[in-house]
């Protein structure tokens, strides 16, 4: 079950997205040193759009998810949001329950979704330097 990455349908939401090459990094970092609070609103005030962390979504297999951070984006296409959900570790806080999932709502593109995960990836890696 580890890090695997579940085709779960969100309501409201297209996805989930597993981007390439990212994801997978996201995951490594993620797991080897997970997210409290703090970070996880320094993480927001650093993403453009950023609208707020949240907990307990809920996808249609029954998984409640451990927080998810929502940013808004435009492009020219319009407005979206992306939602990137972040899974429950397992065993004291060090293999991954599955794979972080990213999901979108209205209009966003490839280079809106990897801006918002590199983001992430750069906040996590400053906080294992700590």
């Amino acid at each position: 079950m580890n890090r695997r990455k579940v085709m779960t349908f969100l309501e409201g939401y297209v996805g989930p997205i597993f981007p390439k090459g990212i994801i997978n990094e996201l995951n490594d970092v993620y797991e080897d040193g997970g997210a409290n609070g703090f970070i996880r609103e320094e993480m927001g005030k650093k993403i453009e759009g950023f609208e707020k962390i949240s907990s307990g979504e809920t996808t249609d297999d029954g998984y409640k998810w451990f927080w998810g951070l929502h940013c808004k984006v435009h492009c020219k296409a319009g407005e979206g949001k992306i939602l990137v959900l972040f899974p429950w570790p397992l065993d004291s806080y060090k293999k991954l329950d599955r794979s972080i999932a990213v999901y979108l709502q209205g209009e966003a593109n490839t280079q809106d979704i990897q801006q918002v995960l590199q983001k992430i990836l750069l906040t996590l890696r400053k906080q294992k330097k700590l």
